[in-house]
């Protein structure tokens, strides 16, 4: 179909971090008798992402129609090891966790999935007017189910005052381009970690990464995070407003901008204070 076009990307990254942590004997103040320690830890880290997308160009009357859907579907997953031994007696053996007197070993395992897709149309009569709606879902893994999707979008405007024929007579020479425009969006993210939403517990102690002393041959665990299953997208609400002049021949810029926006948080709202700012490039 003429001005149909289909293109998809896949990507795959993973990222192998291998560390080695030392603390010797001969690092230590001897009056405190001190013994060595040290850290082993592995950490592996990869992530595969599909984005299919599709697009329709057309010209109708004067103007240029620009369609275009997609989507991504991405998924990231982290595997580590962390070994902490304690007790060495000898700095010669610190790479040794065997000749360590005590130990203790961490996992951990995480997954993280989204999916989104999205849908924009895009008009431009004639380089004078042009008009731009986005629109998109969002899923995150992230979230508690039920909070787990978010819907976002924008519409924009513009208007190239100084392609207009009736207008231009009426500008002076100095001044070569003049432009309004003005947009309203929505955009989202879920930039609050893993399981954020769950509570957790640990068999360490607090503020420590050595295990808690077993109870009748039991390890205990502790809760170190308290469940929050009001986690959810954040929001980013924006509009704003802009003026740009060219003089010279464009060798001049100066643009004009207001613009309020609203912070809906996953727990509170903030509210940045709206001001106008111009600048000459």
């Amino acid at each position: 179909m003429k001005g149909l076009t289909f293109s998809s990307s896949m990507s795959f990254s993973t990222t192998n971090l291998s560390n080695e942590f030392f603390l010797p004997i001969a690092a230590s103040d001897p009056v405190d008798n001190p013994t060595g320690t040290a850290n082993f830890g592995n950490t592996r880290n990869s992530t595969l992402a599909i984005e299919p997308q599709l697009g329709y160009d057309r010209t109708i009357a004067q103007g240029k129609l620009s369609v275009q859907l997609g989507g991504t579907a991405q998924k990231t997953s982290t595997r580590g090891n962390t070994l902490n031994a304690y007790g060495y007696t000898n700095d010669d053996l610190l790479k040794s966790a065997g000749n360590a007197s005590y130990y203790n070993n961490r996992d951990e395992l995480s997954d993280y999935k989204y999916a989104g897709i999205f849908g924009r149309i895009n008009y431009n009569w004639a380089n004078k007017y042009i008009i731009n709606f986005n629109a998109r879902r969002d899923g995150s893994s992230r979230f508690a189910p039920g909070r787990q999707f978010g819907n976002f979008g924008s519409a924009g405007a513009a208007w190239n005052a100084s392609e207009e024929e009736w207008l231009q007579p009426l500008l002076p020479s100095w001044l070569s381009f003049v432009k309004l425009r003005g947009s309203y969006a929505v955009t989202g993210s879920d930039a609050v970690g893993d399981y954020a939403y769950l509570a957790r517990f640990s068999g360490a102690g607090p503020g420590s990464s050595r295990a808690l002393f077993q109870y009748d041959g039991i390890a205990p665990f502790i809760p170190v995070v308290p469940v929050n299953q009001q986690y959810r997208w954040e929001a980013l609400k924006s509009i704003d407003v802009s003026m740009n002049l060219g003089f010279l021949n464009d060798r001049i810029n100066f643009d004009l901008t207001w613009y309020r926006k609203n912070v809906i948080q996953s727990t509170h709202k903030t509210t940045y204070h709206r001001f106008t700012r111009g600048s000459i490039r």
